[in-house]
This record gives C-alpha cells, sequence and structure tokens, in this order.
C-alpha cells in the first residue's frame, strides 16, 4: 500500500515536471519562433518603407534635374533666339545705313556731275 502511495505520488511528481518542463520548452520555442516571425515582419516592412521612400526621393530629385535641365533649355534657346533676332537686327540696321550712305554719295555724285558738265560762263 505505501508502496503504491509512493508510485503514485512520484509518477504524479513526476508528470508534473514533465509538465512544467513540456509547457517551458513549448513556452521558449513559441517565443523563438513568434520572435523570428515578428523580425522578419519588421524587416520586410522597413525593406518596403525603404523602398518606397528611395522612390519618392528618386522621383523628386528627377523632377528637380528635370526642371534644371529644362530651364537651361530654354535658357539656352532664348540665348540663341535672342542672338539671332539681334544679329537679323543688326543686318537690318547695317543694310539701311549702307543704303543711306549709298543714296548720299549718288546725290553728291549727282551734284558733282552737274557742276562739272554746266556750262561755265567763260565758255
Amino acid at each position: 500500500m505505501v508502496e503504491r502511495l509512493v508510485e503514485r505520488l512520484v509518477e504524479r511528481l513526476v508528470e508534473r515536471l514533465v509538465e512544467r518542463l513540456v509547457e517551458r520548452l513549448v513556452e521558449r520555442l513559441v517565443e523563438r519562433l513568434v520572435e523570428r516571425l515578428v523580425e522578419r515582419l519588421v524587416e520586410r516592412l522597413v525593406e518596403r518603407l525603404v523602398e518606397r521612400l528611395v522612390e519618392r526621393l528618386v522621383e523628386r530629385l528627377v523632377e528637380r534635374l528635370m526642371e534644371r535641365l529644362v530651364e537651361r533649355l530654354v535658357e539656352r534657346l532664348v540665348e540663341r533666339l535672342a542672338e539671332g533676332l539681334v544679329e537679323r537686327q543688326v543686318e537690318r540696321l547695317v543694310e539701311r545705313l549702307a543704303e543711306r550712305l549709298v543714296e548720299r554719295l549718288v546725290e553728291r555724285l549727282v551734284i558733282l556731275l552737274k557742276q562739272t558738265l554746266r556750262p561755265t560762263a567763260h565758255s
């Protein structure tokens, strides 16, 4: 009888010990699994966030660069157009001046010719 009692007590003790051990092991395993899962989730989230941030930054940088490039191109085009306009205006001015000079020269030549061709009072 005492033997059985001791046997039952020992069985119960061993059962409780085994249960506790199994509980602890399962708790540790679950903790590790949850930690790994959380780490993976956090890593993925961080990767996605970083990707989005990098995409946004790159988009902004590209937009700024494109704006600068367009500004430079427009400036160059305006300069070229202005240079062309100035060249044309200068050409027109030179043409007008040349025409006026030629007109004046012709007028003077006509006056000189008239003076030389006029019969003098002596002849």
